[in-house]
């Protein structure tokens, strides 16, 4: 059984191969932290660590980072709608971010890397790309060239005036005032007076989105990664953009797969603070058990759409209440009770549970088998809960059956694969 995944780079489902034997390398893009993460966050998060339990049960080692961006104009707008300052506004929303996460059973990345402790590395490799003729410098700010490193296509596989839209009437979009290209990005910006800054050799500013997450990511995962995540929103045009950053600079493809979680609906519609069908984590996981919003958000395959409602919410918990009582059973009874007297009606019982052990045993052999395929079937979790619900039923009949395990080798082997279930989904942290 091979893993295969889905690589938005390639539009298919490829072998995954990792770059250096039993290593995988993982950024996943992290917030911007003006506000509490919302659930679309939480399926984010959720499903990446799936992932990397899912490598570390193939026996990988897997170094995992997320970053945060912690300057960004929307921090700068919302803290000035507080009376905040940007910076303890940004501090205040990382530390909300990892509560919630921790709630969720989401692991603590290897890293966190933050811009506004990067700045020096952002500024050193700007100024790299203006060494290499692939940025230029206009009125203190620096832009990228995207037609001079080759265009867009390293993600996208449609012209980007059909994904950006700027187009109007059929008339040549024109770059901005400056700009070489219509579609080239900014590396470094200047600052509105009052809002943080820094120093650079082209007066003081900030990063530019883009260039952030390729300084960050190269500085400590090196210049090619085996996973690049995140939402399908960062397809275009952020991963798209940081990777061709990379790609020009080290002259090798940054990420070999790309793999991008689809979004969360509410009424069929994509979850928005316009349309005002917003939601937040906090919300959720006031009003539902922190497990259930976990096994909720593993629910549906990770590039489909996620419907959230009551509804599906209480399916949800209704669902995980069954595995985790199943798995509960089976991990208390596994260790058999010394023996005593028992009625002729139990005796007839007890004589056909050496072959109910056996049987479920076997079953739940089998089932690990049919969860590894779907897990290594682009990380399958929908189906993976499917064959968890099959595994508490034959848990439920066994019981009906004999009440525990008489043999300490059969419960032993049922209570080691119910946790390696466990490991990866981290459904049952609770038991």
């Amino acid at each position: 059984m091979t893993l295969t995944i889905y690589n938005s780079k390639t539009k298919r489902k490829e072998k995954f191969v990792a770059q250096e034997d039993k290593k995988v390398k993982i950024y996943v893009c992290g917030p911007t932290v003006y506000d509490v993460p919302h659930i679309g966050h939480g399926r984010s998060y959720v499903f990446f660590d799936v992932v990397r339990r899912y490598l570390e049960f193939l026996g990988y080692n897997v170094t995992f980072l997320t970053n945060f961006t912690d300057i960004e104009d929307s921090i700068v707008k919302r803290a000035h709608e507080l009376g905040k300052e940007p910076m303890r506004l940004a501090e205040e929303m990382i530390e909300a971010f990892l509560n919630e996460m921790d709630k969720l059973g989401v692991k603590r990345a290897n890293l966190y890397p933050r811009v506004t402790e990067h700045i020096k590395d952002i500024i050193k490799m700007a100024q790299r790309l203006i060494e290499l003729g692939y940025a230029y410098v206009v009125d203190g700010e620096v832009f990228f060239d995207v037609q001079k490193a080759g265009g867009y296509g390293l993600l996208i596989d449609r012209p980007v005036e059909e994904i950006v839209a700027r187009e109007v009437e059929g008339k040549p979009i024109t770059p901005p005032l400056g700009r070489h290209g219509p579609y080239d990005f900014t590396l470094w910006r200047r600052t509105r007076s009052g809002d943080p800054s820094w120093d650079s050799p082209w007066g003081k500013g900030r990063p530019g989105w883009h260039i952030e997450c390729s300084a960050m990511a190269t500085k400590y995962l090196g210049p090619s990664i085996d996973i690049q995540g995140g939402g399908l929103d960062l397809i275009f045009p952020h991963h798209e953009s940081s990777s061709l950053i990379c790609q020009v600079l080290y002259d090798r493809p940054f990420a070999k797969y790309y793999l991008h979680n689809g979004f969360i609906t509410v009424g069929d519609q994509k979850m928005s603070k316009s349309l005002g069908n917003f939601v937040t984590l906090r919300e959720v996981l006031k009003k539902y058990d922190d497990q259930v919003v976990r096994f909720f958000l593993l629910g549906k395959q990770y590039r489909a759409p996620l419907e959230y409602s009551d509804e599906e919410m209480t399916k949800a918990e209704l669902d995980l209440r069954r595995i985790q009582s199943a798995i509960k059973i089976t991990v208390k009874t596994a260790a058999p009770k010394p023996s005593r007297r028992v009625g002729s009606k139990e005796k007839h019982s007890l004589k056909e549970c050496p072959d109910a052990e056996k049987n479920l045993v076997d079953k739940l052999g089998d089932a690990r088998n049919r969860f590894i395929e779907a897990m290594n079937d682009d990380f399958n979790t929908e189906e993976a809960i499917r064959i968890l619900l099959r595994v508490s039923e034959y848990i439920e009949e066994f019981t009906q059956t004999c009440k525990r395990f008489r043999s300490a080798e059969a419960g032993q082997q049922a209570k080691a694969i119910c946790k390696q279930f466990n490991d990866v989904m981290g459904v049952c942290r609770k038991l």
